[in-house]
């Protein structure tokens, strides 16, 4: 049985380098570093730099029996950060686990992954949840793009929804779970000068936006992903595509 290279399985050339914290993953079109003290990303396509926020207080949130737990998913007591290849997707494997409140350890851990996917070097960001006797009930992770870093925001809003960063007035979805008024279709985008982001919630079910534009901005939107029958359960994945030049209609396009 002959093995062939992923070149020639058509899987596409990415090199992954370690400087301290930083964890560099280098494709053909798109370099993304991640910072893997406070899980914070940053991602340089063409000309145009894209920062993703690093992990804050409440981003994760736990369960042991009726309790709720408002942790940080950055604050888990062992971390290990290893490079990852799953045969079509190579990247960053985060492994999480030592999560305590109140003095208590919990039996709680989280695996993340960072990898280019495609020949367009899409970006896909996984979670991995392994609960035992504690469990998710919201996770809030990557973090959404820095406020103020880009010119429009892009919502799949009821008719749709073309927000500049800057609007005068204070914006609201009626709802941000996938499916529902806030959210039509399960992804949304960014605009800024030529280039384009996308968003997609590829497990949409249980999942939704953290949303917020207050009056004159700027705009913050970020993945939600919620629990299924009182965990988290099966593994959480977005997908984030980088455009050199578009708009909202290659977003929808690809989409």
């Amino acid at each position: 049985m002959l093995f062939r290279s992923p070149a020639e399985r058509g899987v596409p050339p990415v090199t992954v380098t370690q400087s301290g914290e930083n964890w560099t993953i280098a494709g053909s079109h798109t370099t993304v570093t991640l910072n893997g003290a406070d899980l914070s990303l940053s991602v340089r396509r063409g000309g145009t730099e894209w920062r993703m926020l690093p992990s804050s207080d409440g981003d994760l949130l736990a369960g042991i029996d009726t309790t709720r737990v408002k942790l940080r998913l950055a604050d888990a007591r062992k971390r290990e950060v290893s490079k990852y290849f799953s045969g079509y997707s190579t990247g960053v494997k985060v492994a999480l686990s030592g999560y305590a409140s109140g003095g208590k350890s919990l039996d709680l851990a989280m695996q993340l992954f960072v990898t280019l996917e495609t020949p367009e070097d899409e970006l896909v960001c996984r979670i991995v949840p392994s609960e035992k006797t504690a469990a998710v009930k919201e996770c809030r992770w990557p973090g959404g793009f820095a406020p103020g870093s880009t010119d429009f925001t892009v919502v799949p809003f009821m008719q749709g929804m073309l927000l500049p960063v800057n609007w005068p007035r204070k914006v609201w979805l009626y709802d941000t779970m996938s499916w529902g008024r806030g959210l039509y279709m399960p992804w949304w985008g960014h605009m800024k000068g030529k280039s384009a982001a996308l968003v997609i919630l590829e497990t949409p079910d249980d999942a939704g936006c953290v949303f917020e534009h207050p009056a004159g901005g700027p705009t913050a939107i970020a993945p939600k992903w919620v629990h299924s029958l009182g965990k988290l359960g099966y593994p959480r994945s977005a997908r984030i595509c980088f455009f050199d030049t578009g708009n909202y209609v290659d977003m929808a396009k690809r989409y």
